[in-house]
Order: C-alpha cells, then sequence, then structure tokens
C-alpha cells in the first residue's frame, strides 16, 4: 500500500511545510501499525504509527556498510471528540510548501544529538509542530494529532553512553522496578515517572533522560525489545510531549509495534475519566498498547 504523508511545521514567522514520503523511496521503507487504546486508557479510540526507516546509501551499486540507521516516528493520536482521527486535505493548497527528506533528516541529526557543531535545545520531540498526512482511497486525509520523534539505532554494550533518543538492543536490562528499587535504596525522592504527583518535583533532565531496554521477547517468531523512557512530568498545564510514547517495544527492519501515550492521555485525564490506580499500574507494569497482528490470542 502506498502512502504519501504529509507533515506541517508550526514556527514563529514560518510557513507550514509538507514533506511527501513514498513507500519505494530510496532512502527509507515505511512501516505502519494500528493499536487499539482501551487496554491502558478505558477509551475505544485508535493511534497509528508510522516508522520510517532510514536505508543505507547506495554507492556505485553497493549500500555503505558503515552508515548508522536510524528510526523516524509518526503516532497519529486519537482525536477525543469524534470518531475520525483524520480531515481531507486540497492537495494544491500545500504543493508550494513541499519539504525534501534532507530536511527532515537534519531535525533527525539534531533531535537525536548527531551534530558536533550544534547547540541543542531541550525539545527533541514535536507535537502538532509536523502534521501527517496520508494518500488513501483517492483522496488526501490530515491527521488532527499527530506527534513526530526520532531515534538513533545504535547497538552498544552498556559501558558506552546511550544518549536521549536512542534505542540499543545490546545494553544490559533495566526495569522500571529496578529504578524505583533504586530511588528507594538511595533514599530519593521524586520518582521521576510518577513525578506527577509532587508539584516540585526534580530531575536532572539533560543528564539523565534515557531509554531503557527491559525485557526481550518472541512475538509471532520475531525478537522483540521493550523499552521505557526515563524522564519526569515537567509542565503541570501543557502536554508534557518530550515524554513521547514513552514505552515502546521494537523489533528490527519492523520499526515500533506497540507503545503507550501516558502525555497524552494524562493531559485529557478529566475527558476521560482516566483511572489514575490503573494508570500508575500500568507504569510499574510496564503495560504497552500492542498492534493486532502481534497480540497474542
Amino acid at each position: 500500500m502506498l502512502f504519501i504523508l504529509f507533515f506541517s511545521c508550526i514556527a514563529v514567522k514560518a510557513q507550514t511545510k509538507y514533506f511527501i514520503v513514498r513507500s519505494n523511496d530510496k532512502s527509507y521503507d515505511v512501516k505502519s501499525y494500528t493499536l487499539k487504546t482501551n487496554a491502558l486508557y478505558q477509551i475505544d479510540k485508535e493511534i497509528e504509527l508510522f516508522n520510517l526507516l532510514t536505508k543505507s546509501p547506495i554507492v556505485n551499486g553497493t549500500p555503505m556498510k558503515m552508515f548508522q540507521k536510524d528510526l523516524i516516528l509518526f503516532s497519529v493520536l486519537p482525536d477525543l471528540k469524534t470518531d475520525t482521527n483524520w480531515e481531507m486535505i486540497d492537495l494544491d493548497s500545500i504543493k508550494s510548501d513541499t519539504l525534501h527528506f534532507s530536511k527532515l533528516s537534519q531535525l533527525l541529526m539534531k533531535s537525536t544529538h548527531q551534530y558536533f557543531d550544534y547547540s541543542y535545545p531541550e525539545q527533541t520531540k514535536y507535537f502538532n509542530a509536523y502534521k501527517l498526512v496520508v494518500y488513501k482511497d483517492g483522496n488526501y486525509m490530515v491527521a488532527k494529532n499527530t506527534l513526530l520523534q526520532f531515534f538513533a539505532i545504535r547497538n552498544r554494550p552498556s559501558v558506552f553512553n546511550s544518549v536521549f533518543g536512542t534505542i540499543n538492543i545490546d545494553q544490559d536490562q533495566f526495569t522500571v522496578l529496578d529504578m524505583l528499587n533504586y530511588y528507594d535504596a538511595k533514599k530519593l525522592s521524586d520518582f521521576p515517572l510518577v513525578s506527577f504527583l509532587d508539584q516540585y518535583a526534580t530531575f536532572d533532565r539533560r543528564r539523565e533522560r534515557k531509554e531503557f531496554l527491559s525485557k526481550k521477547a518472541i512475538l509471532k517468531g520475531d525478537t522483540t525489545y521493550q523499552f521505557w523512557t526515563f524522564v519526569d512530568w515537567p509542565e503541570r498545564h501543557a502536554y508534557n510531549t518530550e515524554r513521547g510514547i514513552d514505552r515502546f517495544i521494537y523489533i528490527p527492519n519492523k520499526g515500533i509495534i506497540a507503545g503507550s501515550f501516558d502525555f497524552y492521555f494524562a493531559y485529557h485525564a478529566k475527558e476521560i475519566n482516566l483511572n489514575w490506580v490503573k494508570f500508575l499500574d500500568n507504569i510499574y507494569k510496564e503495560r504497552v498498547l500492542i498492534a493486532d497482528e502481534y497480540r497474542e490470542e
């Protein structure tokens, strides 16, 4: 199935930009999955994941073996007021603002700290700053809510540092409960994953943010790697976008096939009557929403 995706960038005095993604593009593969939200958030909606997996450049007919692969993830989050997550869009209205993949790659490089001469801001994820549009059934459809984030795929032993925005399947396994036990043993306060309970929580965000490998499993014949994101809740009256897809399952060459989006549903807790007891238990038990094709019967 051919998907055509576009993303709109909202910035000060900047025009909206769009990017076309094709399933047969030489720079990346597209893998998409659908998640049902009821298991975690007690509301019957859907989340759609679009993984863009970068390919090795080909030189003289041969892929460059030293090329570092990355993952661009677009998550279409549900519109909570209607039954549809998409709206029709007129392609002619965005024709003059098409963004080349190289520009998206530059944003990836910045968000995953791959430049040596760049002063990095704290922001690495973008909620509704880039809108996703797909071409299907003869129409162009724009997503009402789009989260854009990036991952560098770097597999190294734990002795190597893995900065925020890294998927590393070779690191040692360390669970949420392992981290909680560490905090308890050291008598540290303000456990970051539940810091929304504390008005004055503190967290060394620049140094400590990280995606931890939690466990490995076999699903439908594929080896899967589950991660959780060590990050806090700094925003009290806005989306905690930097949490992103805060727990997720990754499969090499297939992308992210499961996840959780606590930052989004916590913000809308009153609207959806969120069960906070279950919400906390989901964090400690590392529960995720799994795509139908990988759900165990």
